[in-house]
């Protein structure tokens, strides 16, 4: 097993000390080589096996897979000047192919579309240091564009956004001697409806966008800074 492995998960709170085996050896076996599959990836087929049982477990939880290496992360945090947290959706598609009845080769497909959003921490000099909050969901099938009118915020997908961007202020607060700079796309000018009174420490923000933008509790923006680095 990778000694990095060891590390990342010895303080790994699963719930019980063989899934905390299994998911070192996954990280062990995935990690020789991302792009295998993970039949490629392991070496026999019990540990193929243990792999998909260990995904299809309901104990298993995001959360308890990243608390870790969450930890591990904000230490590497606090021996930076400087860190960009940045924040992004990706689309997970997973297409299944329907019977069809005497059609030919025409085929029907049934897509389980998930989101997953995910803060990931970067120094100026492109080094990716972890991962420090994520978010999964799937869409409503039966919700329109207009229905975001009618929703409160906390209903909205946009509240990721601001969920991870508390989450950004809480390892400022914990990493002090640290510079943390939350990083968002063009939705991220939502955040200008956060209770910024309900913390005690902000981080940085920048959002990225297509068009000049002006938001009054970010008029520090305006001023020039030191450039931290290029990503």
């Amino acid at each position: 097993m990778h000694n990095w492995v060891t590390d990342e998960v010895e303080h790994q709170v699963m719930g019980d000390a063989r899934l905390n085996k299994r998911l070192s050896n996954i990280l062990s076996n995935l990690s020789s080589d991302p792009k295998n599959s993970i039949p490629c990836a392991n070496k026999t087929w019990t540990e193929t096996f243990g792999t998909y049982r260990f995904i299809e477990n309901e104990k298993v939880k995001f959360d308890s897979i990243m608390s870790d290496h969450k930890s591990a992360t904000i230490e590497r945090i606090k021996a930076q000047p400087a860190v960009l947290i940045p924040q992004d959706t990706t689309f997970l598609k997973f297409a299944t192919d329907l019977e069809s009845k005497e059609m030919g080769t025409l085929r029907r497909k049934e897509t389980n579309q998930q989101l997953l959003h995910t803060s990931i921490v970067i120094t100026p000099s492109r080094v990716n240091l972890g991962i420090v909050e994520g978010s999964m969901w799937q869409r409503d099938k039966e919700s329109s564009t207009n229905s975001r009118y009618t929703k409160s915020t906390k209903d909205k997908e946009s509240q990721c956004r601001l969920d991870h961007y508390e989450s950004a202020c809480r390892i400022q607060e914990r990493c002090p001697e640290t510079t943390v700079v939350s990083i968002a796309d063009r939705e991220g000018v939502f955040m200008s409806g956060f209770n910024w009174q309900k913390i005690k420490v902000n981080s940085d923000v920048r959002v990225r966008s297509c068009e000049p933008r002006q938001i009054v509790p970010w008029r520090s923006m305006e001023r020039k800074q030191p450039c931290f680095g290029i990503i």
